[in-house]
Formats: structure tokens, C-alpha cells, sequence
């Protein structure tokens, strides 16, 4: 076998096993090279810092080694210096030779460090990758305008963003609740990583063939890694007989260890519809799955779910796992305190056990009922839009020609967000669940037909088989587009970039010049962050640091309003690392999770109503010349509500 790449002393073990009896050695041996390299930098900086990477080299040998020392860097350029360095170093000998560097202009991403050492016969590579992000945070928004059969609609796309960073998506095609590539992309990413969000970002990739026959240009391939990623997350987050948990088995924090019901629920109906389109799980988590799933079957068990409903979807999840109970589903339906959307689960339920004509039955009966909300109903069909998004699968899967699908969709329609979504993860991936289960089954797709003329560029044409996309860089583009066809167009405008004012609401009328004020959504609600920086708990002026020293960063809340499930990120500045073994500090924060990374901290939790603090510590590492990125906070469940920090300090660490 072959030796790792490392100095310094490892193990090796030896296990021999026979019918009767085990045998165990060890033994150790110490690996060193003649010269051996230990090379440290930022894992992180922005695209204006200039900072400082090290190569400690040490001279194993018995005599004194003539060493060469070569770097080449892909995506930075070197700020003071030359790129290749000569020493001699005596037996024994240990010296640190530094690079000072900074990013070329205009580069952001991973960029690559390859040191090539010499020294007589012996010769060695050796590499380090140093991520460059931008010096203030990109944003984003989307946005969606519909354009009437028959009619033409003129105007420009105001930026929000400085211009020379903007980039601006525009796509027009058309399904029956306007084009869900918005939602789509949020969702694939969507930083965060709890069991809800998990599945939310992977269920909607299973219908991706749908949406891109529909107009969508999205590629299968990159859908089927998401989800078997969180197929793979997934197991992490299941406990054999309990179900699954918010954060996985890992995480200390005891509140986050209790099974979730409900969300399993959800994560179960993913992970059925996965197996049934040929993704493969691992035999011992589908068999534990399925003990789970038949264990919670049991009347006893049901009744700890809070609503009838929660029962009802478990029913259809459990047929969609081939294990229908037609006794207890008739029971049910017979009931008459069983609601519309427990009736529509049980239809479901019999359709996915093969009782197609049961389910046509029940939903016969339910495309005359009132499927709205009322105070003798708490929890009906279209209570809310993921309830609604969901009712649009179980009834495409059914007979999409039903009555409901039109009722469904014009009450989703109605609300959907100016910026093209529908809110939050979970609303958002039941839309695209149903929305694609529904384009999977339906026959009567209208493609969408027109022209569409950009600035001074010619007139284009579009139509189901060559659906118009373009994207421009630091321009705000005018149209025209004419709608041709018979249905409703949807342009979906999609634009990214540094924001004009760092934190502030994101602005971008399109005025038109047919007067119609399509804005952005502008009620966004907004609280500050403000992150300081201690020594000694004293609070300290970032130039007065020094290399190896720890230090306290504070996260701080002002407002007197409750938050519940908000997550605060955090990045690193390059020249800092975590003290990742001292758990945060903190007042009127209800800590549920934290995440520390190379690169950030994440906590998720509750802000009380008194105004909130998290404090952490983290350790001075690297030398140079940097920019503090700002931290940014969002509420999970209601992404409009966010605030971020001043990111414009910079920092010399000598």
C-alpha cells in the first residue's frame, strides 16, 4: 500500500478473525520526508484583502539542505515579493517563509496555491485552495409579471443592485400558476440544513423532466445529485423506531432530539416518491423506515399526531409505501367529523393502493364541497398554500380534468408573491411538488406564443419549443413583449448583484409605459443587526490586534419583538478562525442549533422579546490587510424578514 502524505508518527492495525478466535496487533512507525512543508492561510477571503500564506519547512536530514521554493497561483496575484524563494536551512532546521497576496481583479471563487519545492534529488508538490468572495454580500431577487392573451406590455428592468455588479434573468414561458423556476432556485439554494428544509429543497428536483417539458430550462442531471444528497441527509436525521429529528444525531442540543412527527411525515411522502422513480436507498435505512412506519400505524400511535389531518397523510404516505389499510381508510372517510383535506389524503391513499374508482368517487364528492376554511373548519383544502399546493398533486394524480384543479390553482395564483414565490420552503416546495405532479398527468398544456424585443435589438419570437431566455450584465434592459397565444405569459425576471445600500429594503419598480406600476413587493419587514468586537470584555478598535490573540464577537439584536425560528450567519473575516470548543454566550436567545464552518458561524433559534445577543469567540490567525464581511440574519419561515450588518470596516493584523 501506499504511504499518506503527512510527517509524523501514525498506526498501523492488524485484525485476523477465524471461526474460534480474534487476533490484534499494532505497531508505529514515523513518516517524515527530507524537507517537509507545512503551508497555513486564510480558508476564506474577500475579493480586497491582501493577506499573508505561510510555508513552514523543516530540514530532516543529517546536514544542512539548499531548498528552492516556487509558487504559482491560479486566481491571485502576489502583492509584494517574488514568486520563488531561495534558503538553506541546517539539520534540524525550521524556518517559515511567507507570500503576501491579494486576488486579481474581477475573481471570485476558489483560487489555487501550488508550491513546488527542490532541494537536490528531492523534489515536491503541495497545494492550498483559499475561497474569494465578494467584499459585500450578493443578493438577490424575482420577480413575476403576467401578461393577459392578446395584450402587450412595454417597460425596463430598474436594478436595485450597483450596476456594474448586476445581473438581470429574464425567461418567458408559460405553466397554468406562471413559471415556478423562482421557487426552484431558491430552493436548490437555500443555506441551511434542517429536516424540513432538507426536503424542501430535494422533493421538487424528482419532476424536473416535467417543468423542463413545460418551458423550464433546468438540467435533470444536477436534480438527481440534490436528491440523493438528501436521501443521503436524511438517514443522518433518522433514529431507528422514533423517526426523524430536526438537525441529525450529532447535535448536543436535547430539545432537537425529539422526533418530529409531522416533518417525518413529509420526510416519508419524499422519500416514497423517490424510491417509486428509482432512486435507491440503502436496505438498512428503508428497512428501519418501514419498521417505523408500521410501528406508528398502530391505533395508539396515530393518536399522537395533534390533527385528523396528520393522521389522514400519514394513511396516504403509508399506501404510497404499499402499505394501505382500506379498513382503517374506510373507517375514517366514514366519520363524519373527518374534514375535506383528511377526505382528499384518504383518496389519495386509495388511488396509491390501486383503488383508482374509490378515489374518483371521493373526489366526485369533494368538487362540490366549499374546500375554503370556515369557523366550523379550521384546516380545510385550501387553508394555506402548502395544504393547497399539496391538494394539487393528490388530485392531478387522481383525474387532473377535476373540478378542483382550477379552483386549486386560481387560489394558489392569487398567492403567489410579486417575487415569484410563495414565502417559505415548505409553501414553495408543495407548489412545485403539485405543480409538477400536475404537468406530469394533465393533457391540455396551452404553450405559450408572442415576440419580445429587447432594448434596440431585433424582434424574437418565441413558442413552446424554443421558450426566450437571455441574461444581460450591467445594463437595466427595456421590452416589449407581445402575447400571441391563448393563455396567460409569465416573464420571470431574475436579478443578483452588491446592493446599493448594504441592508436596506430591496427596491426596483418596472414602470411601463402603459402606466401599470408593477413593483416590487415593498412590505418587507426589517430589524437591525449589529456585530461588535471585544478584548479583554472591553470593546475593541479592530487595529489593535494582533496575531494569535482571542477575541469576543458579539451579535446584537436591538428590537423588542419576538422571532421565532431565525437563523443569524455569520462569515469569518480571512484572519479569523473559531474557538470552536466554548459555547456561545447569550441573552434573549433561545439557541437551538449552531453550525460553525471553516468559513462562518450559524446559530438558528428563537429571538425573545427582549432585545438579543449571541457572543462567540474566535482566534486572530492570519497577517494582512482585511475587510470584515457583514453578518446577515433572516427569519426561516418568512425570508422577508431579514437585517443585515455593516460589512465596511477593514483590519490590519501584524
Amino acid at each position: 500500500f501506499e504511504w499518506p502524505e503527512l510527517d509524523g508518527k501514525m498506526k498501523i492495525f492488524a485484525i485476523a478473525i477465524n471461526e474460534d478466535q480474534i487476533g490484534y496487533a499494532e505497531d508505529e512507525v514515523t513518516l517524515t520526508n527530507p524537507i517537509s512543508v507545512h503551508l497555513g492561510g486564510p480558508v476564506a477571503v474577500t475579493s480586497e484583502d491582501n493577506f499573508q500564506v505561510s510555508a513552514l519547512l523543516t530540514n530532516s536530514q543529517n546536514e544542512q539542505a539548499d531548498i528552492r521554493l516556487i509558487l504559482e497561483a491560479t486566481g491571485l496575484k502576489i502583492k509584494e515579493g517574488k514568486p520563488t524563494r531561495t534558503l538553506t536551512l541546517p539539520s534540524g532546521g525550521t524556518q517559515s517563509v511567507n507570500f503576501a497576496l491579494t486576488p486579481i481583479d474581477g475573481f471570485l471563487g476558489n483560487a489555487e496555491m501550488k508550491f513546488l519545492l527542490e532541494s537536490g534529488d528531492f523534489s515536491k508538490s503541495f497545494s492550498l485552495t483559499t475561497s474569494v468572495r465578494p467584499a459585500k454580500p450578493r443578493d438577490f431577487i424575482s420577480r413575476t409579471i403576467t401578461v393577459p392573451a392578446g395584450q402587450e406590455l412595454k417597460g425596463f428592468i430598474r436594478s436595485p443592485f450597483i450596476l456594474k455588479t448586476s445581473k438581470t434573468h429574464i425567461e418567458i414561458n408559460d405553466t397554468h400558476l406562471g413559471s415556478i423556476k423562482n421557487s426552484l432556485r431558491w430552493l436548490n439554494t437555500y443555506p441551511y440544513g434542517c429536516l424540513e428544509q432538507t426536503v424542501s429543497g430535494a422533493f421538487p428536483n424528482l419532476y424536473l423532466q416535467e417543468f423542463a417539458g413545460s418551458g423550464e430550462s433546468i438540467d435533470p442531471e444536477s436534480g438527481a445529485k440534490i436528491i440523493y444528497s438528501a436521501l443521503e441527509n436524511l438517514e443522518l436525521k433518522f433514529w431507528s423506531g422514533q423517526g426523524f429529528n430536526m438537525w441529525g444525531q450529532n447535535n448536543p442540543n436535547a430539545y432537537r432530539q425529539r422526533p418530529w412527527h409531522v416533518a417525518s411525515i413529509y420526510a416519508s411522502h419524499f422519500i416514497a416518491k423517490a424510491k417509486n422513480s428509482g432512486f435507491k436507498l440503502r436496505n438498512i435505512f428503508e428497512k428501519e423506515l418501514r419498521f417505523w412506519l408500521t410501528k406508528m400505524s398502530r391505533p395508539e400511535r396515530l393518536g399522537s399526531f395533534e390533527a385528523s389531518e396528520d393522521v389522514s397523510y400519514f394513511l396516504y404516505v403509508l399506501s404510497l409505501f404499499g402499505e394501505a389499510d382500506l379498513h382503517y381508510l374506510d373507517a375514517i372517510l366514514a366519520d363524519y367529523n373527518t374534514s375535506n383535506r383528511a377526505k382528499l389524503f384518504i383518496a389519495g391513499a386509495f388511488c396509491a393502493a390501486g383503488q383508482r374508482d374509490k378515489a374518483y368517487e371521493i373526489l366526485d364528492r369533494l368538487a362540490f364541497k366549499d374546500i375554503f376554511p370556515s369557523k366550523k373548519i379550521e384546516r380545510d383544502i385550501l387553508s394555506d398554500v402548502a395544504a393547497a399546493g399539496m391538494a394539487l398533486g393528490i388530485i392531478s394524480e387522481i383525474n387532473p380534468e377535476s373540478q378542483l384543479t382550477s379552483k386549486v390553482i386560481g387560489y394558489l395564483s392569487e398567492r403567489k408573491h410579486q417575487n415569484g414565490t410563495w414565502a417559505t420552503t415548505f409553501n414553495n416546495a408543495n407548489v412545485a411538488v403539485g405543480m409538477g405532479q400536475y404537468l406530469q398527468n394533465q393533457t391540455s398544456y396551452i404553450p405559450p406564443l408572442g415576440s419580445i424585443k429587447l432594448n434596440d435589438e431585433e424582434t424574437v419570437s418565441f413558442g413552446k419549443e424554443a421558450p426566450f431566455t437571455k441574461t444581460f450584465s450591467g445594463v437595466e434592459p427595456k421590452f416589449i413583449v407581445k402575447n400571441e397565444g391563448e393563455s396567460n405569459l409569465t416573464i420571470n425576471i431574475y436579478q443578483s448583484g452588491i446592493p446599493k445600500v448594504l441592508g436596506d429594503n430591496l427596491p426596483g419598480d418596472i414602470p411601463t409605459d402603459n402606466e401599470k406600476n408593477l413593483k416590487i413587493d415593498d412590505s418587507k419587514s426589517h430589524f437591525s443587526l449589529i456585530k461588535k468586537y471585544f478584548k479583554n470584555d472591553s470593546m475593541n478598535a479592530p487595529p489593535e490586534w494582533k496575531d494569535g490573540e482571542e477575541i469576543e464577537v458579539e451579535i446584537h439584536i436591538p428590537e423588542n419583538s419576538n422571532y421565532k425560528d431565525i437563523v443569524i450567519v455569520d462569515p469569518f473575516p480571512g484572519f479569523l478562525v473559531p474557538v470552536s470548543s466554548v459555547a456561545p454566550q447569550l441573552v434573549g436567545f433561545n439557541l437551538k442549533h449552531c453550525d460553525t464552518r471553516e468559513d462562518r458561524i450559524i446559530f438558528f433559534g428563537d429571538k425573545l422579546k427582549e432585545a438579543s445577543q449571541i457572543r462567540y469567540k474566535a482566534r486572530v490567525r492570519y497577517r494582512g490587510d482585511f475587510s470584515i464581511p457583514p453578518a446577515y440574519a433572516e427569519v426561516m419561515y418568512a425570508p422577508e424578514i431579514r437585517a443585515t450588518s455593516a460589512g465596511k470596516d477593514r483590519v490590519s493584523i501584524d
